[in-house]
């Protein structure tokens, strides 16, 4: 990456890091919060499959929205710049929290859930993005500039759970509770919009002027799918995000329903994830693609979840759930920018914020149907999450396998 490059990305690095921190506060409470009786937020005789249909809901909730606000958004980005609408992606976030930890405070649970749909609407950052990403890129640089940016959500991510699980934790504070890591989270929003605005500068040179609709979303998946040369990338990243969202969304409850974890054990092990993303993505990323392929680093990663996953479900001991981290978490991070890559490889150059908010309104439905699904599947068997999250890796994989043969194929064939 040149200096120029260097100086004009470090600024959205930082903002990333912050909004990372800000949504990994979040993560290690929500959990133990519907699991808590004793939090106020669900009646004392709940039965568990309402928490565990409730929890899913307050997640999935907020990939719902995001999926109908993700590529608005992004397609807002290419008609006013990245930098306005991520502004406005910002300030709604913080509006967001607050909200949330208003919920909290005043056991509302319909309080709570407004919240997560703001913040699923406001939740347009990460495409966008990676979309000023690719705006400065080269071909050659992209995969390695769109892992930079998930290497800055992942060092946020690092410490917003440590962080979420010490604000949440009356032990340090006796004032301390299950809303003050939403506050937190709410100011550091506020202090980053106020950061763009002083440090960004616009990636993208604006071009003429078109009509945005809501329902922009269905013909934008329409228009991905109809693409012959994105069509099988979007069911391999559609697969890899549905199994990828109920792992991620799931083991949180599990550990607290199980192994009774609370809000700061939570942190740590989301934690313990993110720094194995970081580490995939700092030095397990450059040297696959040092001896491999690009398909071929996307091969080797579905293949380490695959791994892990299976595992989860073989063994199912507190140390096993700590262990198949490293396996999913490393094919995850090496997995989910390769097929970025790829994605934006296949686009044209109008198109690219168009892609990249495609991206995230996948992983947004796919998320949003994996916490739906958290409450049936858990009835049926706490552990059978597991087992669904090994499916759909499985399937990636033999589609991404499918791609690679195709394009051989169509490689070896003389043309007429």
């Amino acid at each position: 990456m040149t200096h120029n490059r260097l100086s004009a990305l470090a600024p959205l690095f930082l903002i990333i890091i912050i909004d990372a921190m800000g949504a990994g506060l979040i993560f290690p409470i929500l959990a133990p919060l519907f699991a808590d009786k004793t939090a106020g937020l669900l009646p004392a005789d709940a039965s568990e499959f309402l928490q565990n249909t409730l929890y899913g809901i307050a997640i999935g909730i907020f990939f719902l929205f995001s999926f109908f606000a993700a590529p608005l958004l992004g397609d807002l980005s290419d008609r006013l710049g990245r930098k306005r609408v991520l502004f406005i992606c910002l300030l709604g976030t913080a509006i967001s929290f607050f909200l949330c930890a208003l919920g909290i405070t005043a056991q509302s649970l319909s309080l709570l859930l407004l919240g997560r749909a703001l913040s699923g609407i406001a939740a347009g950052s990460q495409g966008i993005s990676q979309a000023a990403i690719v705006d400065i890129s080269t071909p050659e640089s992209k995969a390695a500039n769109l892992g930079y940016i998930v290497l800055a959500a992942c060092v946020g991510f690092v410490v917003g759970p440590l962080i979420g699980g010490f604000f949440s934790h009356p032990g340090m504070v006796s004032w301390f509770s299950y809303s003050t890591p939403f506050y937190v989270a709410a100011l550091l929003s506020l202090f980053n919009s106020l950061l763009l605005l002083a440090l960004f500068k616009e990636t993208y040179d604006l071009p003429e002027q078109h009509d945005l609709s809501i329902m922009k979303i269905f013909h934008t998946i329409k228009y991905g799918f109809t693409l012959k040369s994105l069509r099988m990338l979007l069911l391999v990243f559609l697969f890899m995000q549905l199994a990828w969202g109920i792992y991620f969304q799931f083991v949180s409850l599990y550990l607290a329903q199980v192994f009774h974890y609370d809000g700061a054990q939570a942190g740590y092990f989301l934690t313990f994830l993110a720094a194995i993303f970081i580490f995939s993505l700092t030095i397990g990323i450059k040297l696959f693609y040092r001896f491999f392929k690009t398909e071929t680093v996307a091969i080797i990663g579905f293949s380490l979840m695959v791994a892990g996953s299976i595992l989860a479900v073989i063994f199912q001991s507190e140390l096993s759930e700590w262990l198949v981290l490293i396996p999913i978490g490393t094919g995850v991070g090496i997995t989910y920018t390769t097929l970025l890559a790829l994605m934006s490889n296949h686009a044209d150059d109008h198109i690219q914020g168009m892609v990249m908010g495609l991206s995230q309104s996948l992983i947004a439905i796919d998320w949003f149907i994996g916490g739906v699904l958290i409450g049936p599947l858990t009835k049926m068997n706490i552990h059978f999450p597991f087992v669904i999250v090994a499916v759909g890796f499985v399937i990636a994989l033999l589609l991404m396998c499918r791609i690679i043969r195709v394009d051989k194929q169509n490689a070896t064939t003389p043309s007429v």
